[in-house]
């Protein structure tokens, strides 16, 4: 069993964008001024199932989990909705959209099971 951090459709998306749209340490002119560690690897779901099939694993199940956790970072980091003003709207965004919205649009993580082969 394991879960990693999902590379959603959002991230797709933004990753196509300018990196000092939605990069807080990256400057247009300069570039960054300070070293910057690495932080974490996103999986698609066809991703995580070659590294199951790449280790000797059969994946079983391969699922987006934690979409309203996903919808709640978009709604934060990419639309700015953070005072208390809006956070009714987006509380009722979060409880509304996952159910109807693809999980692999919003999905925070992946979820994987396999057997060993």
């Amino acid at each position: 069993l394991i879960t990693v951090p999902l590379h959603n459709l959002r991230h797709m998306i933004r990753d196509h964008g300018p990196l000092a749209y939605w990069d807080e340490h990256f400057e247009a002119a300069h570039g960054y001024r300070q070293k910057m560690r690495f932080y974490q690897w996103r999986l698609t779901e066809g991703e995580l199932r070659r590294e199951f099939h790449l280790h000797g694993f059969q994946p079983e199940k391969i699922q987006p989990i934690h979409c309203a956790e996903g919808l709640s970072r978009a709604l934060r980091h990419d639309l700015g909705i953070r005072s208390t003003k809006t956070q009714l709207i987006a509380k009722s965004i979060v409880k509304l959209l996952p159910p109807v919205v693809p999980p692999v649009v919003f999905g925070h993580m992946v979820f994987g099971a396999g057997r060993k082969q």
